[in-house]
Protein backbone atom coordinates (compact mmCIF):
# COMPACT_ATOMS: atom_id res chain seq x y z
CA UNK A 1 0.00 0.00 0.00
CA UNK A 2 2.58 2.52 1.17
CA UNK A 3 4.53 1.85 -2.36
CA UNK A 4 1.26 2.48 -4.67
CA UNK A 5 1.14 5.50 -2.75
CA UNK A 6 4.33 6.67 -3.42
CA UNK A 7 3.79 5.49 -7.14
CA UNK A 8 0.98 7.68 -6.92
CA UNK A 9 2.40 10.48 -6.16
CA UNK A 10 5.20 10.24 -8.69
CA UNK A 11 2.48 10.01 -11.06
CA UNK A 12 0.71 12.85 -10.26
CA UNK A 13 3.88 15.18 -9.54
CA UNK A 14 4.49 13.93 -12.97
CA UNK A 15 0.54 15.06 -14.99
CA UNK A 16 1.13 18.11 -12.39
CA UNK A 17 4.94 18.99 -14.20
CA UNK A 18 4.07 18.08 -17.62
CA UNK A 19 0.73 20.58 -17.31
CA UNK A 20 2.76 23.44 -16.08
CA UNK A 21 5.76 22.82 -18.73
CA UNK A 22 2.88 22.72 -22.02
CA UNK A 23 1.59 25.94 -20.44
CA UNK A 24 4.74 27.76 -20.46
CA UNK A 25 5.07 26.44 -24.09
CA UNK A 26 2.07 28.64 -25.06
CA UNK A 27 3.19 31.55 -27.14
CA UNK A 28 2.43 34.73 -25.16
CA UNK A 29 2.21 37.63 -26.84
CA UNK A 30 4.82 41.10 -25.56
CA UNK A 31 2.24 43.40 -25.72
CA UNK A 32 2.60 46.87 -23.46
CA UNK A 33 -0.53 48.39 -22.48
CA UNK A 34 -0.70 51.86 -24.73
CA UNK A 35 -0.95 55.15 -23.06
CA UNK A 36 -4.05 57.09 -24.35
CA UNK A 37 -6.08 53.90 -24.54
CA UNK A 38 -8.62 52.59 -21.99
CA UNK A 39 -8.08 49.70 -19.87
CA UNK A 40 -10.60 48.15 -22.06
CA UNK A 41 -8.71 48.58 -25.12
CA UNK A 42 -5.90 47.38 -23.94
CA UNK A 43 -7.43 44.59 -22.83
CA UNK A 44 -9.16 43.77 -26.08
CA UNK A 45 -5.38 44.69 -27.64
CA UNK A 46 -3.81 41.99 -25.38
CA UNK A 47 -5.95 39.62 -26.52
CA UNK A 48 -5.08 40.55 -30.07
CA UNK A 49 -1.52 39.87 -29.26
CA UNK A 50 -1.97 36.70 -27.70
CA UNK A 51 -3.95 35.26 -31.19
CA UNK A 52 -0.95 36.75 -33.07
CA UNK A 53 2.27 35.44 -30.99
CA UNK A 54 -0.18 31.48 -32.03
CA UNK A 55 -0.49 32.12 -35.56
CA UNK A 56 2.07 30.22 -37.67
CA UNK A 57 1.15 31.85 -41.38
CA UNK A 58 1.76 35.20 -42.20
CA UNK A 59 -0.17 37.82 -39.83
CA UNK A 60 -1.50 41.31 -41.71
CA UNK A 61 -3.22 44.31 -40.72
CA UNK A 62 -4.46 47.51 -42.22
CA UNK A 63 -5.22 50.92 -40.93
CA UNK A 64 -6.85 54.00 -42.69
CA UNK A 65 -5.14 56.71 -42.64
CA UNK A 66 -6.42 60.03 -42.25
CA UNK A 67 -7.91 60.80 -38.89
CA UNK A 68 -6.99 57.35 -37.99
CA UNK A 69 -3.17 57.77 -37.51
CA UNK A 70 -2.42 60.95 -38.98
CA UNK A 71 -4.53 63.84 -37.95
CA UNK A 72 -4.32 67.54 -38.26
CA UNK A 73 -3.38 69.41 -35.04
CA UNK A 74 -6.11 71.74 -35.37
CA UNK A 75 -8.97 72.29 -37.18
CA UNK A 76 -9.76 69.54 -39.38
CA UNK A 77 -8.64 68.68 -43.04
CA UNK A 78 -6.61 66.38 -44.94
CA UNK A 79 -2.75 65.49 -45.66
CA UNK A 80 -2.90 65.27 -49.07
CA UNK A 81 -5.30 68.19 -49.97
CA UNK A 82 -3.77 70.27 -47.34
CA UNK A 83 -0.52 69.82 -49.34
CA UNK A 84 -2.57 70.84 -52.55
CA UNK A 85 -3.47 73.96 -50.96
CA UNK A 86 0.10 74.69 -49.79
CA UNK A 87 1.67 73.78 -53.51
CA UNK A 88 -1.16 76.46 -55.14
CA UNK A 89 0.20 78.96 -52.93
CA UNK A 90 3.31 79.32 -54.69
CA UNK A 91 2.06 78.22 -57.67
CA UNK A 92 -0.43 80.89 -58.73
CA UNK A 93 -1.63 79.30 -62.16
CA UNK A 94 -2.44 76.18 -60.05
CA UNK A 95 -5.08 77.89 -57.95
CA UNK A 96 -8.34 77.14 -60.28
CA UNK A 97 -6.89 73.38 -59.89
CA UNK A 98 -6.33 73.63 -56.19
CA UNK A 99 -9.90 74.75 -55.49
CA UNK A 100 -11.80 71.76 -57.97
CA UNK A 101 -9.35 69.31 -55.75
CA UNK A 102 -11.20 70.80 -52.27
CA UNK A 103 -14.67 71.00 -54.02
CA UNK A 104 -14.46 67.24 -54.86
CA UNK A 105 -13.13 66.96 -51.31
CA UNK A 106 -15.81 68.68 -49.79
CA UNK A 107 -18.45 66.90 -51.81
CA UNK A 108 -16.82 63.24 -49.87
CA UNK A 109 -16.79 61.99 -53.43
CA UNK A 110 -13.71 59.66 -53.07
CA UNK A 111 -12.86 58.37 -56.99
CA UNK A 112 -13.91 62.36 -57.67
CA UNK A 113 -11.17 63.90 -55.42
CA UNK A 114 -8.76 61.30 -56.61
CA UNK A 115 -8.79 62.08 -60.15
CA UNK A 116 -9.27 65.84 -59.37
CA UNK A 117 -5.64 65.31 -57.18
CA UNK A 118 -4.09 63.24 -59.78
CA UNK A 119 -4.77 65.59 -62.62
CA UNK A 120 -3.15 68.47 -59.81
CA UNK A 121 0.01 66.88 -59.65
CA UNK A 122 0.41 65.94 -63.35
CA UNK A 123 3.75 67.70 -64.34
CA UNK A 124 5.22 67.96 -60.70
CA UNK A 125 7.89 65.73 -59.58
CA UNK A 126 6.86 63.16 -56.99
CA UNK A 127 10.21 63.77 -55.14
CA UNK A 128 8.81 67.09 -54.78
CA UNK A 129 5.09 66.21 -54.13
CA UNK A 130 6.95 64.03 -51.13
CA UNK A 131 9.04 66.50 -49.68
CA UNK A 132 6.52 69.16 -49.54
CA UNK A 133 4.22 66.46 -47.95
CA UNK A 134 6.53 66.39 -45.62
CA UNK A 135 6.57 70.14 -44.41
CA UNK A 136 3.15 70.02 -44.70
CA UNK A 137 2.61 67.18 -42.03
CA UNK A 138 5.43 68.59 -39.71
CA UNK A 139 3.68 72.30 -39.59
CA UNK A 140 0.24 70.80 -39.66
CA UNK A 141 -0.30 67.33 -38.91
CA UNK A 142 0.93 64.66 -36.23
CA UNK A 143 0.39 61.19 -35.77
CA UNK A 144 -1.35 60.22 -32.92
CA UNK A 145 1.27 58.49 -30.48
CA UNK A 146 -0.99 56.08 -29.36
CA UNK A 147 -1.54 54.66 -32.95
CA UNK A 148 2.20 55.02 -33.46
CA UNK A 149 2.88 53.20 -30.49
CA UNK A 150 0.46 50.14 -31.24
CA UNK A 151 2.02 50.05 -35.04
CA UNK A 152 5.69 49.38 -34.01
CA UNK A 153 4.40 46.90 -30.78
CA UNK A 154 2.72 45.02 -34.32
CA UNK A 155 6.35 45.21 -36.01
CA UNK A 156 8.37 43.98 -33.08
CA UNK A 157 5.72 40.81 -33.41
CA UNK A 158 6.75 40.35 -37.58
CA UNK A 159 2.85 41.54 -38.40
CA UNK A 160 2.95 43.11 -41.97
CA UNK A 161 0.93 46.35 -41.85
CA UNK A 162 -0.39 47.67 -44.18
CA UNK A 163 -1.78 51.32 -45.09
CA UNK A 164 -4.72 52.26 -47.30
CA UNK A 165 -5.96 55.08 -48.05
CA UNK A 166 -7.73 57.00 -50.45
CA UNK A 167 -4.62 59.80 -50.27
CA UNK A 168 -2.15 60.79 -52.74
CA UNK A 169 1.40 58.30 -52.72
CA UNK A 170 3.45 60.76 -52.63
CA UNK A 171 2.18 63.25 -50.50
CA UNK A 172 2.25 60.51 -47.44
CA UNK A 173 5.59 58.77 -48.48
CA UNK A 174 7.88 60.27 -46.46
CA UNK A 175 5.79 60.68 -43.22
CA UNK A 176 4.92 56.93 -43.42
CA UNK A 177 8.92 56.34 -44.17
CA UNK A 178 9.77 58.28 -41.24
CA UNK A 179 7.04 58.47 -38.38
CA UNK A 180 6.32 55.27 -38.51
CA UNK A 181 9.42 53.41 -40.05
CA UNK A 182 7.53 51.49 -42.50
CA UNK A 183 8.32 50.98 -46.43
CA UNK A 184 5.76 52.86 -48.41
CA UNK A 185 6.89 50.76 -51.35
CA UNK A 186 5.25 47.76 -49.55
CA UNK A 187 3.14 49.55 -46.89
CA UNK A 188 1.13 51.96 -48.53
CA UNK A 189 -1.16 51.61 -50.91
CA UNK A 190 -3.35 54.92 -52.00
CA UNK A 191 -3.72 56.74 -55.37
CA UNK A 192 -0.67 56.83 -57.36
CA UNK A 193 0.45 58.68 -60.14
CA UNK A 194 2.90 57.16 -62.87
CA UNK A 195 6.38 59.05 -62.89
CA UNK A 196 8.15 59.04 -66.22
CA UNK A 197 12.45 58.81 -66.66
CA UNK A 198 12.49 62.21 -65.46
CA UNK A 199 10.52 61.42 -62.30
CA UNK A 200 7.61 63.70 -62.99
CA UNK A 201 4.07 62.81 -62.38
CA UNK A 202 2.36 61.73 -65.98
CA UNK A 203 -1.71 61.04 -64.15
CA UNK A 204 -1.61 58.14 -65.21
CA UNK A 205 -2.83 56.22 -62.26
CA UNK A 206 -1.43 52.83 -61.14
CA UNK A 207 -3.44 49.91 -59.74
CA UNK A 208 -4.51 48.68 -57.36
CA UNK A 209 -4.48 52.69 -56.17
CA UNK A 210 -6.68 53.79 -58.68
CA UNK A 211 -10.05 55.18 -59.39
CA UNK A 212 -12.81 53.26 -58.44
CA UNK A 213 -10.90 50.28 -56.34
CA UNK A 214 -12.36 50.65 -52.69
CA UNK A 215 -10.34 49.35 -49.62
CA UNK A 216 -11.48 46.26 -49.59
CA UNK A 217 -10.75 45.73 -53.06
CA UNK A 218 -7.49 46.56 -52.95
CA UNK A 219 -6.93 44.53 -50.29
CA UNK A 220 -8.18 41.65 -51.81
CA UNK A 221 -5.51 41.84 -54.49
CA UNK A 222 -2.76 42.15 -52.07
CA UNK A 223 -3.27 39.73 -49.24
CA UNK A 224 -4.42 35.87 -49.47
CA UNK A 225 -6.65 35.06 -46.51
CA UNK A 226 -8.43 36.45 -43.87
CA UNK A 227 -7.04 39.86 -42.93
CA UNK A 228 -6.06 39.55 -39.10
CA UNK A 229 -6.89 43.07 -37.84
CA UNK A 230 -8.74 46.48 -39.54
CA UNK A 231 -8.35 49.88 -37.90
CA UNK A 232 -10.54 52.95 -39.45
CA UNK A 233 -12.27 55.83 -37.85
CA UNK A 234 -15.39 56.04 -40.41
CA UNK A 235 -16.57 52.27 -39.97
CA UNK A 236 -19.79 52.59 -40.98
CA UNK A 237 -19.09 53.64 -44.05
CA UNK A 238 -15.37 53.79 -46.04
CA UNK A 239 -13.98 51.72 -43.94
CA UNK A 240 -16.57 49.28 -43.32
CA UNK A 241 -16.08 46.76 -45.75
CA UNK A 242 -12.55 47.05 -44.90
CA UNK A 243 -13.19 45.81 -41.38
CA UNK A 244 -15.72 43.20 -42.46
CA UNK A 245 -12.48 41.36 -43.73
CA UNK A 246 -10.61 41.24 -40.58
CA UNK A 247 -10.87 38.78 -37.37
CA UNK A 248 -10.54 41.90 -35.40
CA UNK A 249 -11.55 45.41 -35.22
CA UNK A 250 -10.25 48.87 -34.37
CA UNK A 251 -12.30 51.75 -34.49
CA UNK A 252 -10.58 55.04 -33.62
CA UNK A 253 -12.74 58.56 -32.77
CA UNK A 254 -15.99 57.36 -33.20
CA UNK A 255 -18.81 59.60 -32.46
CA UNK A 256 -20.32 58.76 -29.95
CA UNK A 257 -23.81 57.92 -31.16
CA UNK A 258 -22.60 55.95 -33.87
CA UNK A 259 -21.22 53.27 -31.13
CA UNK A 260 -23.72 51.33 -30.33
CA UNK A 261 -24.67 50.88 -34.13
CA UNK A 262 -20.79 49.78 -34.29
CA UNK A 263 -20.77 47.05 -31.96
CA UNK A 264 -23.98 46.09 -33.53
CA UNK A 265 -21.87 44.92 -36.66
CA UNK A 266 -18.78 43.78 -34.70
CA UNK A 267 -19.41 43.11 -30.80
CA UNK A 268 -16.29 42.63 -29.96
CA UNK A 269 -14.97 45.94 -31.40
CA UNK A 270 -11.97 47.42 -30.09
CA UNK A 271 -12.77 51.39 -29.33
CA UNK A 272 -10.22 53.54 -29.03
CA UNK A 273 -9.80 57.80 -28.44
CA UNK A 274 -6.25 58.42 -29.12
CA UNK A 275 -6.94 62.26 -28.83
Amino acid sequence: MKKLSVLCTVVFTCIALLFTSCNALQPKSAFEPISGFSDQANEQLAEVFDAIAKETDEVVVAFDWGKTICHKSEGSGYLSHETVIEHAKENPEKVEASNAVIEADAADADNYFILRSSEYWKGVKADDIANLGYETYKSQFEVFPAMRDLIQQLQSQNVRVLIISNGDFYTMRTVVEKELGLDPETSLYSYRSEVDSSGVCTGVLLPPMGEGNSKDQILAELIDGQLFLAGGDSALSSDGPMMDMAKFQLVVNPKEEDVQQILDQWPNAIIVYPE
